[in-house]
């Protein structure tokens, strides 16, 4: 196993690769939607002014050399006779032309409506396997993290009981001690805050103005992240122990806790020792 910021990097990585992907499959996909819109709106009236137009020609057409001019007595009735087949094929072209024009504004609005429906359709669910990703690489960082840290917790049993815990542990025994000591103790302050930081890399272990190198002391390198991860613990729990027995009841300090806390970097496993007190020397303040 990799150190967790490791594996988060690598899990970023493969996060944003898929998210895009999917992504680019939206745009791909809005692209070949969009290609299917009609991209220029009907304009009204230009099926009802030709048909019409049509619609007229052809009554006159019918009237003149389709035998419609009856024999009737006077040529005013033959003449309204014609009109009115000329007035029915303008009529029937003007509404012919109303309808497709109707027809063409419908299909308009309907063809561009579908393509934006599927469209924000498809967005929506390029967002939601978007958010899926993202939440699935939570999840795995959790799940990771917590079985890197249960196998660092089991392994650190077999560094408790060894020399190199116990050895790494009274080297960085003064500077502990100088931490505490010089902890902040001044009457307006409530509680005592005194953190200890260290640091296990695979071939030393380093704190401030101190280094315990594992080749120089005669140990082997630590072999894995686990390794480096295990034995901050063993370290650390042996430190705690330590400060218990040694500051019971220092400076008047009451409540004395000493927690720890675990961290990682691509290289490393970061333990924080930290001795919590009230502070004996707090005093309220006076009034005037």
């Amino acid at each position: 196993m990799v150190f967790p910021p490791v594996f988060n990097s690598q899990l970023e990585a493969e996060t944003t690769q898929a998210i895009n992907d999917e992504t680019s499959n939206y745009t791909r996909r809005k692209d070949k939607l969009d290609s299917g819109r009609i991209t220029e709106k009907p304009v009204f009236g230009v099926f009802t002014g030709a048909c019409t137009g049509i619609g007229a020609t052809i009554g006159t057409v019918l009237c003149v050399h389709g035998g419609f001019t009856l024999d009737l007595p006077g040529t005013l009735d033959s003449f309204i006779y014609l009109v009115m087949r000329i007035l029915i094929g303008t009529v029937a072209g003007l509404v012919l032309g109303l309808i497709l024009d109707i027809f063409a504004r419908a299909i308009y609005r309907s063809n561009n409506s579908s393509i934006d429906n599927r469209i924000a359709s498809a967005q929506e669910n390029m967002e939601n396997r978007q958010k899926g990703l993202a939440l699935s690489k939570e999840r795995r960082m959790r799940d990771y993290l917590t079985a890197f840290e249960t196998d660092a917790q089991n392994r650190s049993v077999d560094f408790a009981g060894g020399g190199l815990a116990r050895d790494a542990t009274t080297k960085m025994g003064g500077a502990i001690c100088d931490t505490i000591d010089s902890a902040d103790r001044r009457p307006h302050i409530t509680q005592v805050n005194a953190p200890f930081v260290f640091k296990v890399f695979a071939n030393k272990i380093t704190w401030e103005h101190g280094e315990y190198d594992l080749e120089i002391e005669r140990w082997c390198k630590l072999e894995s992240p686990i390794a480096q991860a295990a034995l901050a613990r063993a370290i650390a729990s042996a430190a705690q122990l330590d400060i218990r027995m040694a500051y019971p009841t220092l400076f008047s300090d009451t409540n004395v806790v000493v927690n720890i806390a675990y961290g990682y970097t691509k290289d490393s496993a970061i333990a924080t020792v930290t001795y919590q007190a009230n502070n004996g020397n707090y005093r309220p303040p006076r009034n005037a």
